[in-house]
Order: C-alpha cells, then sequence, then structure tokens
C-alpha cells in the first residue's frame, strides 16, 4: 500500500512544482495524472496543447469510460517502486476513489489567485501556444469540463496549500504539509 499524495489546483496554480519538489526533496515519485495523455498525443505526432490534451481525456473517458485514465495511473502507481507518490494533476473524482480503495490518499489542493496564475501561465509557456494566451483565453479555458470540479475539490482536500506568495514561503508550507501527511499516513 503507498502513500498517495494527489495534487489538485486550478491551471498554473503550482501542481507541477509541488510534486517535482516532494520529488526532489523527498524521494517520492513524480506522476502527472495525464502521463498516458502526454505519451499519446507523442506517439502520434500531435502537438501538446491544453486543448489537444482535454479533447483527448474526454474522448477517452467518453468512449471508453470514466475511469480509464484512473485505472491507466492506477496501473502506473502499482508499478512504482517508492511509497510515496506525487500525483499531479488528479481532475476527476473517479479517479480519486479508484486510488483511495488500494492506497493511503491525500488530496492537496494548490490555491493561487488568478492574476499570479495567469501571469505564471504565460511565462512558463508549458504547451503550444500558452505564451500567446490571453486573460479572456485563460478564463475561458477555466470553464472546460476538465477544470469545472476544481472548486469542489478544494472544498473536500485533506489541505489546502496557498501559493500567493514567494517560492521559499511555499516550500516551506510544502514541509510543513508533506510532514503532517506523512504522520496522517502511518494512522491509516
Amino acid at each position: 500500500m503507498k502513500t498517495i499524495i494527489a495534487i489538485t489546483g486550478k491551471m498554473a496554480s503550482g501542481k507541477g512544482h509541488v510534486s517535482g519538489y516532494l520529488a526532489r526533496r523527498y524521494g517520492a515519485a513524480g506522476l502527472s495524472s495525464s502521463f498516458g495523455l502526454h505519451e499519446a498525443l507523442d506517439a502520434f505526432g500531435i502537438p501538446r496543447s491544453r486543448g489537444n490534451l482535454q479533447t483527448l481525456a474526454l474522448f477517452l473517458s467518453s468512449t471508453f469510460g470514466g475511469d480509464t485514465l484512473g485505472a491507466a495511473v492506477e496501473k502506473r502507481v502499482e508499478a512504482l517502486s517508492e511509497s510515496v507518490v506525487a500525483l499531479n494533476g488528479i481532475r476527476r473524482e473517479g479517479d480519486m476513489e479508484r486510488l483511495k480503495k488500494h492506497h493511503r490518499f491525500f488530496l492537496w489542493f494548490i490555491d493561487a489567485e488568478t492574476d499570479k496564475r495567469y501571469e505564471r501561465y504565460c511565462r512558463r509557456d508549458q504547451y503550444v501556444g500558452d505564451g500567446a494566451m490571453t486573460s479572456d483565453d485563460f478564463t475561458a479555458h477555466e470553464r472546460v469540463e476538465t477544470e469545472l470540479k476544481q472548486d469542489y475539490f478544494k472544498t473536500i482536500s485533506d489541505r489546502v496549500i496557498p501559493n500567493n506568495g514567494t517560492l521559499l514561503e511555499f516550500e516551506r508550507e510544502l514541509d510543513r504539509a508533506y510532514q503532517e501527511t506523512i504522520d496522517r499516513s502511518i494512522d491509516r
């Protein structure tokens, strides 16, 4: 049984940084919940854009069932040797339920103000077209199906971690959250 720290939050809130930080600092396995989507797009030579990821995710879920991505994540988690997994970007409640059945599961919500997230989003230029995204485009992307549950996830999360200050402040908060989560994990 592994300890899963599932990291969610709105676009550009800092989820990727969290999984990378937990991997570097604590030896957790860093895993993106969309790894299979990235691999599929790459295999077919389709650009990694947010729209392409969302389209593929919705297609797979509607065609093969809502837990299709969760099944892929669970299979990858099982193959990992690390006892703690920092799972970045979980977007569906069904994916969470699947992991909760077999693992010690904790949901962290990374919370950042919209203007900070938009600035980070444009600066990081992670996917094709990100750097040219307008503020209106950014807001529109937050209304797609894969993003709609984020406010709800905040209410059910085990931990809400603010990310509006400095990187050092954020990482100190991550250290506290990690230690508390591991302590709680022992009790489960």
